[in-house]
């Protein structure tokens, strides 16, 4: 039963952190952050096609922030706010069943529309907690390739600079979790839905910014 007390020198079981029933926000920029480790970041470490991805200490590098946006079928693409790239895996969902564990993560362009390997299943856990005075949700990347969902793993659960980011089947282990941080930070590159631009062909680039597919 709830009571009520006066709120002078409460301990920390009497405050409550009120959730929303819409975790993600469409297009809320993120910082993406080790389980083991939240003074870490997923950055992307260039700003080309290909660049890798790993985990580093928190700085004021916007390749440590990534917005998110609904796609097809429930799925996110993570679109990297200083390098202007997405979230990816090289050569296909078929490369990945084909290389299984350890593929590689990195960021690539997005063409026309989403490829497989830039669509993300985003699964909450039910951890929440406040990070740096912010909300902050347990959540697993992932994808399936030939019936077997493979998971963004952090390399051992390792938390040391440039430590590197693969894919693996999925295990539930903590290296298979990330805290998804909202920041205050802002997108300028950020991809736009298809039905809001201004565009006289599909796929076409409006002010740098690419249409995204529902």
């Amino acid at each position: 039963a709830l009571s009520s007390y006066d709120e002078t020198g409460l301990p920390d079981d009497h405050y409550w952190i009120f959730v929303p029933l819409l975790k993600f926000i469409d297009g809320g920029v993120y910082s993406i952050r080790p389980f083991a480790n939240t003074n870490m970041r997923l950055q992307a470490v260039g700003n080309n096609v290909g660049s890798n991805v790993n985990i580093y200490a928190a700085n004021s590098d916007n390749k440590q922030y990534w917005s998110m946006f609904q796609s097809t079928g429930g799925k996110y693409i993570l679109h990297n706010v200083g390098a202007n790239k997405y979230l990816d895996i090289p050569g296909g969902l078929s490369t990945l069943a084909q290389h299984k564990n350890g593929t590689n993560v990195q960021i690539s362009d997005l063409y026309d529309q989403p490829d497989d390997t830039e669509l993300w299943d985003v699964l909450s856990y039910s951890d929440v907690k406040s990070i740096d005075g912010k909300l902050a949700f347990a959540v697993r990347f992932s994808m399936t390739a030939g019936g077997t969902v493979y998971c963004m793993d952090n390399n051992g659960n390792r938390t040391n600079n440039s430590n590197n980011v693969t894919m693996w089947e999925d295990s539930s282990s903590n290296s298979q979790r990330w805290w998804l941080v909202k920041e205050e930070v802002t997108d300028p590159n950020a991809p736009i839905p298809y039905d809001l631009c201004l565009s006289t062909e599909r796929g076409i680039i409006q002010n740098g910014n690419k249409p995204l597919y529902a």
